[in-house]
């Protein structure tokens, strides 16, 4: 086990080392988030659905910078979604605190918490630090989805 842990360990830092001088902004961050959002994000070409879904809160404030930074997407645009086994049920309140406060997103802006009706795979040491998936949509996101996905296409081109 140590042995493993120590291989572990030199991995995550030689990760760490190869991004080291790496700087996320501009074109590189705009390529970053199309790629999230091609990988994670919902493209649905019918409606008017820009969302994009994820457990990381890291990876959700770095999307919602993206769109500050790229598209001026403002945080009153953003309307969120926390999803959740129904078994925390009890803890959606405590749950949509938590993504409020992460976000820096008022609870207004937040829609009633989905309760997912399945038996979780994952089993969690400490089930009070799970706080399920939040769906991040932007009001009126026709026009952003649409210029999203002409990146992707441009992505796709490139290689």
């Amino acid at each position: 086990r140590a042995r493993t842990e120590k291989k572990i360990s030199k991995a995550r830092g030689y990760g760490r080392l190869v991004l080291s001088g790496a700087h996320f902004d501009g074109d590189a961050l705009r390529v970053l988030c199309a790629l999230l959002y091609w990988c994670e994000g919902v493209k649905i070409r019918k409606g008017r659905i820009f969302g994009f879904t994820n457990s990381d809160p890291k990876m959700i404030l770095f999307f919602i910078r993206w769109l500050a930074d790229s598209y001026a997407v403002e945080r009153g645009r953003l309307i969120l979604r926390v999803s959740i086994n129904e078994g925390h049920a009890h803890r959606v309140k405590s749950v949509e605190h938590y993504w409020s406060k992460i976000t820096g997103i008022t609870l207004s802006q937040f829609t009633k918490t989905s309760l997912i009706k399945t038996v979780s795979k994952k089993q969690y040491a400490n089930t009070s630090v799970h706080y399920g998936t939040l769906r991040l949509k932007v009001r009126n996101g026709t026009d952003l989805r649409r210029k999203i996905l002409g990146s992707i296409e441009q992505l796709k081109i490139a290689n």
